[in-house]
């Protein structure tokens, strides 16, 4: 039979080894993310930046600097804090 504080390590050494694969496992789920700098494909923050970027470069092609957009929700400014 173990004693208290033996088996409160032994308790511990599980809680730790849980949690240690449950960081491998998102680590190796979020990979391309982490290391590579991916952004993963068919999100929304992707679709939204070409949006931006495109309302961007055609305001600055008709000589206007756009300080805010008007296309998302009732208005938006364009360059945040």
């Amino acid at each position: 039979m173990q004693n208290g504080n033996e088996s409160r390590v032994s308790d511990r050494r599980v809680d730790w080894l849980c949690l240690l694969f449950l960081l491998a496992v998102n680590t190796f789920y979020y990979r391309r993310i982490l290391f590579l700098g991916e952004i993963p494909e068919g999100n929304d923050l992707q679709y939204q930046y070409f949006a931006w970027k495109n309302f961007f470069i055609s305001s600055l092609k008709e000589g206007i600097f756009p300080f805010w957009n008007p296309y998302i929700f009732s208005g938006s400014p364009v360059i945040h804090e």
